[in-house]
């Protein structure tokens, strides 16, 4: 009661079509009813079509199995008649001899069997396939005949059967037999029998309509036509556009029905036919290969569910109708009680999108926002800036039109391969823009409406050109380094190569030369002789030391050199090393000293002919520097904690009073050929490679090699090794 007082004060109000929702509601109200009442009616319809699409798919379903078990039992029957006809042992002559007038013995027995069988021909097959004789004559003589069924019974050499399209446009059950001459194959008999003949049968127990149609892809026009006239039926080629009819149960069926043929399969195929609604239903035909050739036409009678469809439409409408008239009349007042809130809503949208646009075109950046396909919803100022276009012609584009087309498709993927829980996708491409092809970075997000549906994306884009410019400039300048790198590299080997190459050939004629000087010095010489010869010695050693440090550090950098690890004595080591270098040192008026901490072992297992190397180095070049005072050996044994005393690290130490070294050349003192300067080398002569040599020496025993100085006061080079104890087990000794 409430309901209709309050409805009517609503419609007696002067300003209800001042209202702007009602007044875009009201028409779609008015025209709710129609549609509602249309919509029902389009329910029942849809409802009748699902139940009479079900009564008929299982009416369909129903004859096809019935046909699937005819066909079985036609073809048991076939291959009967086959292995009977196949025993017959002048078979097996005529198709080894093949000549016409034996098929021509053939002729009443195959009639007959045509007439009391109901077989549609019969042919006579070579060993290889080719045709012989065929009753009724349609195949050539010598024709290759390669169908599935043929095909299967030449790969099992047994009868084989199937449903296989003839040449002459029939769908016919074959079966096929080989024929044996003892063990030898002597040819193949083949029986068809047209599925037209099933379907007649079906046809009367059914009481739908039927027809065959066959692919024109499959045919050959005039064989076909031939062979349709052959059987008193119409050869009409053009009637189909893709397919030829060639049976129908009925030779009466009206030109509607061929049109309904032309049509897709998916609508209503349906038609008048004596006055009676007739529905088609199809199902494909496949040959033996599995290959769809056509397809079954079977038309149902569908008038009593069309009669019964009318009534309940008829009773459905009327309380539909009423039902319609309540429903619009509520749906009016609640709109009317609701009206200022959604005017007041609107408002507030309005204002929200006017503060989102204003914010939007004030930004430097591009901002757009699009659909699936990326037709643009949304542009801000500097989008239409940068394309030179309004924003109402650019809403009638799609943003893909500005990528380069080579790229359309990995920016499509690039905004598509979202997801939920990294939304944000950044696309990084080239833009057609109006001052040409420029690189942009875009960050995609995909908008979501209330139901968490898919509805669009927004992107925000800045111009990384310049950007882009720099990381290709970086790009091209790296693999310029890398190549220089390399070629340095391979320079670098290659010198290496050749320096131990040469060092070897030059070692060998200056070992002769020591050789004989020797022996020389073992004769009877002059004063002045022997001076010259002393000289002579001299400077071969003094090349063959400068040779053996070649060869050394052209080791080194190639990676040629080992280790070689043995137990030795460090006493004997030193004694034996100092030895020598102490009769130089004397005659410079230099004390050399060694020694040796309580705590270091004796017996120690490492390299020891690579640690007297770096020793010598180290302890010739304090002597060769040190005019006058002291040069001090001092080896100790370093404290830590993860050797254990198993692994002692032992420091050695080659401390003297010297020339010492400036601050600004120590940076390059162990790189090779670096002396302090260019008077150091005429004065102390040398390569500059000793200390080159014992720090990667040391590198490689895992050691580490370091030097104080001052110019003037003396220098001190230490270097420490991790060294083992010797694995027999012997005790290791001290000695002072």
């Amino acid at each position: 009661m409430f309901f209709f007082r309050d409805f009517f004060q609503i419609e007696r109000k002067r300003d209800l079509f001042l209202r702007p929702v009602m007044r875009q509601l009201f028409l779609p109200l008015a025209l709710m009813s129609v549609f509602l009442f249309a919509l029902v009616s389009l329910l029942f319809w849809q409802q009748y079509r699902n139940h009479l699409n079900q009564r008929l798919w299982g009416l369909q379903s129903s004859l096809m199995e019935e046909l699937q078990v005819d066909l079985e039992n036609q073809a048991f029957g076939l291959k009967l008649a086959l292995l009977v006809f196949a025993e017959d042992p002048r078979l097996a002559r005529t198709l080894e001899e093949a000549s016409p007038e034996r098929f021509a013995e053939w002729i009443p027995l195959v009639e007959e069997i045509r007439k009391n069988y109901g077989i549609g021909h019969l042919l006579f097959l070579g060993p290889r396939g080719t045709s012989l004789f065929r009753a009724p004559g349609s195949v050539r003589w010598g024709d290759q005949v390669r169908h599935p069924v043929m095909l299967e019974a030449e790969r099992s050499r047994q009868t084989a059967w199937g449903m296989d399209l003839t040449p002459g446009g029939v769908f016919a059950l074959l079966a096929v037999q080989p024929v044996f001459s003892g063990d030898h194959l002597v040819g193949y008999v083949e029986m068809g029998k047209p599925m037209e003949d099933i379907l007649e049968k079906r046809h009367e127990q059914r009481g739908g309509l039927m027809a065959v149609t066959i692919e024109k892809r499959h045919l050959f026009r005039s064989l076909w036509e031939n062979v349709m006239r052959s059987l008193d039926r119409e050869a009409r080629w053009n009637r189909l556009s893709q397919s030829v009819v060639t049976y129908t149960s009925r030779k009466d069926l009206p030109d509607s029905f061929f049109a309904l043929l032309n049509t897709p399969k998916e609508k209503d195929q349906g038609f008048f036919f004596r006055e009676k609604p007739w529905r088609l239903m199809t199902s494909p035909l496949k040959g033996a290969s599995g290959e769809e050739v056509g397809s079954l036409v079977v038309l149902w009678d569908i008038s009593r569910e069309r009669e019964g469809f009318l009534k309940n439409l008829l009773l459905g409408g009327v309380a539909g109708g009423i039902l319609l008239l309540l429903i619009m009349g509520g749906i009016i007042f609640f709109l009317g009680r609701t009206d200022a809130k959604i005017l007041s809503q609107q408002k507030a949208l309005e204002e929200s999108e006017e503060r989102f646009r204003l914010l939007a075109d004030d930004l430097p950046a591009l901002v757009c926002e699009f659909a699936h396909d990326s037709r643009l919803l949304f542009v801000n100022k500097a989008y239409g800036e940068c394309f030179d276009m309004t924003s109402e012609e650019l809403l009638e584009r799609h943003f893909l039109d500005f990528v380069p087309p080579e790229e359309r498709a990995a920016v499509e993927r690039g905004y598509r391969s979202f997801t939920r829980k990294e939304p944000l996708v950044i696309n990084v491409h080239r833009v057609m823009s109006k001052n040409g092809i420029r690189w942009q970075e875009w960050r995609d997000r995909p908008l979501f409406n209330e139901h968490g549906r898919l509805v669009g994306y927004r992107a925000i884009g800045v111009d990384i050109t310049e950007r882009k410019e720099m990381q290709e400039a970086l790009q091209k300048t790296n693999r310029s380094l890398q190549e220089a790198i390399l070629q340095a590299q391979r320079a670098n080997m290659a010198k290496s190569e050749f320096l131990a190459n040469m060092s070897h050939e030059i070692r060998t004629p200056l070992h002769a030369v020591l050789g004989m000087a020797e022996l020389l010095a073992e004769t009877e010489l002059q004063e002045e002789q022997r001076h010259y010869l002393h000289m002579l010695m001299t400077s071969s050693e003094t090349l063959l030391s400068l040779i053996e440090d070649m060869l050394d550090f052209a080791k080194i950098e190639a990676g040629k050199v080992e280790l070689r690890i043995q137990d030795f004595h460090l006493s004997e080591l030193l004694e034996a090393l100092v030895a020598p270098l102490a009769v130089q040192a004397r005659e410079k008026n230099v004390a050399l000293t060694c020694r040796i901490g309580e705590n270091v072992p004796t017996l120690l297992r490492g390299d020891p002919g690579r640690l007297r190397q770096i020793l010598t180095n180290l302890l010739g070049n304090a002597v060769k520097f040190t005019p006058r005072g002291e040069v001090v050996l001092q080896v100790s044994r370093e404290p830590s904690a993860n050797s254990g005393e198993s692994s002692p690290v032992i420091r050695f130490s080659v401390r003297d009073t010297g020339i010492g070294i400036p601050e600004e050349k120590m940076s390059s003192l162990f790189k090779r050929f670096s002396q302090l300067d260019s008077s150091t080398t005429r004065q102390y002569r040398g390569t500059g490679l000793g200390l080159a040599i014992s720090k990667r020496l040391v590198e490689l025993m895992q050691g580490t090699l370091g030097v104080r100085s001052r110019e003037g006061e003396g220098s001190e080079f230490w270097f420490t090794v991790p060294l083992e104890m010797p694995r027999s087990g012997v005790p290791a000794e001290t000695d002072r």
